[in-house]
């Protein structure tokens, strides 16, 4: 979870990225931003989901992930990019999905 309007991740999501980074192997990896309505308007909390979720996706870099096995997505403030989610720090997040790619 992030503090409103900010993209800096604590150390302890830093070292769960860096053990995930390590288990990947050659899954694929979904990462996908999210905001809540208090951070702005939709399009603010689109670009900031942006910036959260490439955050993410540079420590996985960093950490040995290939820039192939990942994709990234923002959501703004609307779950699935559908319903607005409601004020909650929980959506205040990233969602890291790894996946077996289709063969």
């Amino acid at each position: 979870m992030f503090s409103p309007r900010s993209i800096a991740l604590d150390s302890s999501a830093e070292s769960q990225l860096q053990r995930f980074a390590i288990d990947i192997g050659e899954r694929r990896v979904l990462i996908r931003g999210y905001a809540d309505r208090s951070e702005g308007t939709n399009g603010q909390a689109l670009d900031l989901s942006r910036d959260r979720a490439a955050v993410v996706y540079e420590h996985l870099q960093a950490y040995g992930v290939r820039l192939d096995q990942m994709t990234v997505e923002a959501s703004g403030f609307s779950a699935e990019g559908t319903e607005p989610v409601e004020v909650d720090s929980h959506n205040r997040r990233v969602d890291v999905i790894a996946y077996a790619p289709s063969r």
